[in-house]
């Protein structure tokens, strides 16, 4: 066999040491520093002696400084691939060290200051990292890896969180060991995982991506060590179809997040705590089956034909809420709408490299990143003031509805721009 072959058929083994990096850095690092900040608000307010609103302001002082990290964290790791292991093994130790702030917490100053360094590693270390990973390592079946791996960080999610909430309420100061657990174990678990398996990239192991034959085969182009190609990074981030995916990201994360409204409005219309906890499950079912299938999907037809689907399938779920004809189609709808709020993990890094090419690709999806924790930070308060203005939720579903549809057409429209930009 020539080396030549030799190396394509090393291109087409699936590169599991990133893959079980990815399941880890989903399961752990989003799973328990994004999804779970929650969960903390009634015991660790009431050990404080302030409102909940009040101390849930550190987590948005947390995603500011993700947002403004995000700003440098795809350049820094593109600049310096050599050494992420480094990088990403002290972003552990320092979110680590914002845990133990949280720990150790007496008033609402050591959150503001855990924050900080929580935050500053978010920026390295979640929802950024996982996208940059995936689509650097597989040419083909990005979308799939993307989409397991997040439907892991839901399953660990519904592990987790049962089990976190439990051990709360064991005493007024539970929260210490908790928030001291959170940061050891992920820490013990990532730094490791990082040295023996973490390269930014296949060339750094002198390995090419996954699916690259079959790429170069499609395309003609057989020439293994032809550089990255794609829209230029100062190019990309002043052109229109930058801004169109940056707001599709924003609103799709806006959609996704009425999830937090759902609980208060099955209650306003009656159903009793019993219901209202099936729902939240059947919407944790809905966003694993969701992932994983828009994975195959995306992989398969793209990431706007099947979005398309997933808008539709958004819509229906919506009109079951809104038209509340029984509990079992209610339930129904909380399962599609899980199905399409899988839109937020999986389209914005698989329609990023359709934008704008593998050539700057970390730093592009770094700034795309920010539109997440920007739609965190501002939709889900809208949401609840809406609620409390009008005493009702349907304003808020209106509102959900015109974010998918209108983040799809910004979807569309954003791509026939970006297929006009130059290339390198």
């Amino acid at each position: 066999m020539s080396n030549e072959n030799a190396s394509v058929k090393k291109s087409d083994t699936v590169p599991f040491g990133i893959v079980f990096a990815l399941f880890m850095y989903c399961g752990l690092n989003i799973a328990l520093f994004t999804n779970t900040p929650g969960l903390f608000y009634a015991p660790v307010s009431e050990y404080l002696g302030i409102g909940r609103g009040e101390f849930s302001l550190y987590y948005s002082a947390q995603c500011v400084v993700t947002m403004i990290a995000l700003l440098f964290s795809g350049k820094i790791l593109s600049k310096f691939r050599a050494h992420i292991k480094v990088i990403l093994s002290l972003v552990a130790i320092i979110q680590l060290l914002g845990y133990v702030c949280f720990s150790q917490g007496t008033s609402i100053i050591f959150w503001y200051f855990g924050a900080v360094l929580v935050g500053l590693g978010n920026a390295f270390s979640t929802h950024m990292l996982v996208g940059l990973l995936a689509n650097n390592w597989f040419k083909v079946g990005a979308g799939t890896i993307i989409g397991l791996v997040f439907a892991f960080n839901s399953i660990i999610g519904a592990i987790a969180s049962p089990m976190i909430t439990t051990y709360l309420s064991t005493g007024p100061e539970a929260f210490r060991m908790v928030y001291l657990a959170i940061g050891v174990i992920t820490a013990v678990v990532i730094v490791p995982t990082v040295i023996a398996f973490v390269r930014y990239a296949p060339e750094d192991a002198g390995k090419k991506p996954y699916g690259w034959s079959k790429v170069a085969d499609s395309e003609g182009a057989a020439d293994e060590n032809a550089p990255a190609s794609g829209v230029e990074y100062s190019k990309a981030l002043k052109s229109p179809a930058f801004w169109m995916l940056f707001v599709f990201v924003i609103v799709i994360t806006g959609w996704a997040s009425f999830n937090v409204a759902l609980p208060g409005y099955a209650s306003s219309i009656g159903y009793d705590a019993l219901l209202v906890g099936i729902a939240a499950s059947c919407v944790l079912v809905g966003g694993v089956i969701g992932k994983i299938l828009l994975g195959i999907l995306a992989d398969k037809f793209g990431p706007y034909k099947s979005s398309a689907v997933y808008v539709v399938i958004g819509v229906v779920s919506m009109a079951l809420f809104i038209a509340n004809p029984n509990q079992i189609l209610y339930l129904a709808g909380a399962v599609l709408f899980g199905i399409s709020g899988a839109m937020l993990s999986v389209v914005a890094p698989v329609a990023t490299r359709k934008y704008f090419g593998d050539l700057d690709y970390g730093p592009i999806y770094a700034n795309i990143n920010i539109g997440i924790w920007i739609g965190s930070a501002v939709i889900i308060p809208i949401y609840n003031f809406i609620f409390d203005f009008t005493g009702s939720y349907f304003g808020g579903m209106a509102l959900a509805f015109v974010y998918i549809v209108g983040g799809y057409v910004l979807l569309l429209v954003g791509q026939r721009i970006a297929n006009k930009l130059p290339r390198k």
